[in-house]
C-alpha cells in the first residue's frame, strides 16, 4: 500500500545506518538484543505490506545484520578470564538473539500466505538481476546460525530456541528444499543431526511435528529427484 510504502521510505533511512548502529554497541549484549527485535518487529509489521521494489532493502540489510551478528557472537565464545556467572549472562544473550533471529527468518515466509502488497506475491520466485531472494537470505541465515546452536551447550535443548529453530527450518524445508539439499555436505550433516536429535531426544510434541515436517520436505523432493 502507499501508506506502508511511505513508513518504509522513512525507516529505510534508519536500516541502511543499522549495521553499523550494531557495530557500534557490539560489546553491549543487551543493546543488541534490543536491536535484534527491533528489525524483527519491523519485519513483522512493515515486510507483508510494502510493495515487492522495497524489499531488497529489507534483504540486504538482513544478510548484512546477520554476517556481522556471526562474528559478534564468535567472539563472545572466545572470551576468557570471566566469571561463571559471566558466561551464563552471555549464554542467556546468546539464546534472546537466536529467538528473535530464527523468529525474524521465519517472518520472511510470511508473505507467502499473507499478502498486502499489490499485484501478485512474487517474493518467492527468482529475483531479478542484482536482487537479493527469500532463498538467498534464509540460506544464509541457517549457514551462519545453525553453528551458533552449539557454540557452548546445545541450545538446541531450550524449547523456546528449538520451536523458533524447528518452525523456520519448516517453512525453510517446505519452499526451498532443493536449496537446503544442495548445501555442502558438513552443513547439510549438522541439519540432519539436528533433526535427528529433535526426533529422539527432545520428546516434544510440537517440536517433533515441526522436526517430521521438514524431513517430509526433504524425503519427497528427493524421491521426485529420483523418479525424474
Amino acid at each position: 500500500s502507499r501508506l506502508a510504502d511511505s513508513l518504509f521510505d522513512y525507516l529505510a533511512q534508519f536500516l541502511v545506518s543499522f549495521k553499523d548502529l550494531f557495530l557500534a554497541f557490539q560489546d553491549a549484549p543487551s543493546v543488541v538484543n534490543a536491536m535484534l527485535h527491533l528489525f524483527s518487529d519491523i519485519v513483522a509489521c512493515q515486510y507483508v505490506q510494502v510493495s515487492k521494489g522495497k524489499l531488497n532493502t529489507f534483504f540486504e540489510v538482513l544478510v548484512e545484520l546477520l554476517e556481522v551478528y556471526s562474528g559478534v557472537a564468535s567472539e563472545r565464545k572466545c572470551v576468557h578470564g570471566i566469571s561463571e556467572q559471566e558466561q551464563q549472562e552471555l549464554d542467556v544473550g546468546l539464546v534472546q538473539d537466536l529467538l528473535a533471529l530464527f523468529k525474524l527468518l521465519s517472518d520472511l515466509f510470511s508473505r507467502e500466505f499473507l499478502d498486502f502488497s499489490e499485484g501478485e506475491c512474487e517474493v518467492l520466485v527468482h529475483p531479478a538481476e542484482g536482487e537479493i531472494s527469500v532463498a538467498e537470505v534464509s540460506i544464509y541465515g541457517l549457514q551462519v546460525l545453525l553453528p551458533l546452536l552449539s557454540l557452548r551447550v546445545d541450545l538446541l535443548e531450550y524449547p523456546d530456541v528449538s520451536k523458533e529453530f524447528f518452525n523456520f527450518l519448516s517453512f525453510l524445508c517446505g519452499s526451498f528444499p532443493e536449496k537446503v539439499c544442495e548445501l555442502e555436505h558438513s552443513m547439510f550433516g549438522q541439519v540432519v543431526q539436528a533433526l535427528e536429535f529433535a526426533l529422539t531426544q527432545l520428546h516434544h510434541g510440537e517440536i517433533s511435528k515441526l522436526a517430521m515436517r521438514s524431513l517430509s520436505s526433504l524425503f519427497f523432493h528427493h524421491l521426485r529427484d529420483i523418479r525424474l
